[in-house]
C-alpha cells in the first residue's frame, strides 16, 4: 500500500466531475498507476484532497482483507468522504458493467462500518487520453478520459517542479544502488575515514555538505568516490543530519530541490548501512514536498539498509498513519550548523 498526503504548496485546482477527478490521479500519486485500486480522500476540513492511497488490485480471495486494510489506514485521518477508483482489472461486461465490482463494493462496506461516506466509485481501463471510464453506480455516467498529462493539475504541479513519472518503477530506479564493485570500493574509503575520525570535525563535514549541495544544482553533478565517502562521514553526525533536514523547508524552494537531488544520488552511491542516512533525508524531503509515494520508496530503502534507523522508523510510522507534513515540520528547526544560511 502506498499513501500520498497533500503536496506542499499544491495549487488549488477545481475538479469538475468524475472525468477530471480520474485524470488527476497520476498528478496526485506522482506516477501513472496500472492495475490498481486508488482511494482519494477529502477532508476532514474543507473539500481538499488530503490523501491518495494506492494498492494492487487484489485477487478475489483477498478482496475483503484488502478492503478492510485500506479503509482502516485511510479512515484513521478522519476524511469527510472517500472516492474509489479501480484502474484496469479487465474490460467492460456485455451490458457495459465495469469489472471488479466486488472490489468497489467491499471497500464501500468497509468505510461504511467506520462511518466514512464513500459516494463515488469509478472504473477506468487505463489512465491515458481516450480510455474508457465508467461509474459503478450509474450506468449512464461514463465516457472517454481526457489526457491526464494535459490537465490543469499536471500543468500547475509541473510549474512547481513536481515530476509525474510514467510508472512506479521509474521512481524506484531513483534509489537503485550502484554496482557492487563501486559500493565495495567506497565502503573501504569510508572505513579508512572512520579510522581517522579523531582528525575530523563537524565543520569539515559541514563544508563537504555545502559544496555537494551546490554541485547538485549543476545538470551533470559529479562527485568522486572520495567525495561520497566524506559525505557518508558527515551525514553520520547528528548535528549535520539535523541541519540537512532543514533544507527541505520550505518545500519546492530551489534549495529543497537541490538537496533532494543530492540525497537521492547518495542513496544510490553509498553502501549499506550508510545509505540509510541519505535515503532517510530523501524521504523527509519528499514527505515535506507532499510526495508520499516517493517518501515511501525512500523509507523502504533506508529501512532495508538499516532496519533499526530511528528517524526512518519515525517517518515510516507517520506516513503509514497519514500525518500531514506540517506535523513533522519541527524536525527541520535544528540547523545548529547554519548550513541553510550558507547555502541561501
Amino acid at each position: 500500500m502506498q499513501r500520498d498526503t497533500a503536496r506542499g504548496r499544491k495549487p488549488v485546482v477545481s475538479l469538475r466531475g468524475p472525468a477530471e477527478l480520474l485524470a488527476a490521479v497520476p498528478g496526485l500519486l506522482g506516477y501513472v498507476p496500472e492495475e490498481s485500486v486508488v482511494l482519494i480522500a477529502v477532508g476532514p476540513a474543507g473539500r481538499h484532497v488530503t490523501q491518495c492511497v494506492r494498492c494492487d488490485i487484489p485477487p478475489p480471495s483477498q478482496v475483503s482483507v484488502t478492503a478492510d486494510q485500506l479503509a482502516a489506514a485511510t479512515a484513521e485521518a478522519r476524511p469527510s468522504f472517500v472516492d474509489v477508483v479501480v484502474v484496469g482489472g479487465g474490460s467492460l461486461g456485455p451490458r457495459g458493467s465495469p469489472p471488479r465490482r466486488d472490489v468497489a463494493e467491499a471497500i464501500r462496506c468497509s468505510f461504511g462500518v467506520r462511518g466514512v461516506a464513500q459516494p463515488g466509485a469509478f472504473w477506468v481501463s487505463k489512465l491515458a487520453a481516450g480510455q474508457r471510464w465508467q461509474s459503478y453506480d450509474h450506468p449512464e455516467v461514463g465516457g472517454e478520459l481526457p489526457d491526464p498529462a494535459g490537465s490543469l493539475l499536471s500543468a500547475e504541479l509541473a510549474g512547481l517542479g513536481h515530476v509525474t513519472f510514467g510508472s512506479r518503477s521509474e521512481m524506484v530506479a531513483l534509489f537503485r544502488p550502484d554496482a557492487e564493485e563501486t559500493l565495495r570500493r567506497r565502503s573501504e574509503l569510508i572505513d579508512q575515514r572512520i579510522g581517522k575520525l579523531a582528525e575530523w570535525t563537524p565543520e569539515v563535514g559541514a563544508r563537504d555538505v555545502v559544496r555537494a549541495v551546490r554541485l547538485s544544482a549543476e545538470p551533470d553533478m559529479s562527485l568522486s568516490d572520495e567525495d561520497v565517502a566524506d559525505l557518508a562521514i558527515a551525514l553520520s553526525d547528528a548535528r549535520i543530519r539535523d541541519a540537512c533536514l532543514a533544507m527541505a523547508v520550505p518545500p519546492n524552494s530551489s534549495l529543497a530541490h537541490q538537496a533532494a537531488r543530492l540525497w537521492q544520488f547518495l542513496a544510490r552511491a553509498l553502501p549499506a548501512p550508510e545509505r540509510a542516512e541519505a535515503a532517510c533525508l530523501a524521504a523527509y524531503a519528499a514527505y515535506q514536498g507532499g510526495d508520499g509515494t516517493l517518501a515511501r520508496i525512500a523509507l523502504d530503502t533506508a529501512l532495508a539498509s538499516n532496519p533499526g534507523h530511528v528517524l526512518a522508523g519515525l517517518l515510516d510510522h507517520a506516513l503509514q498513519r497519514g500525518f500531514h507534513p506540517h506535523r513533522l515540520r519541527a524536525l527541520a528547526e535544528h540547523d545548529e550548523m547554519g548550513l541553510c544560511a550558507r547555502l541561501r
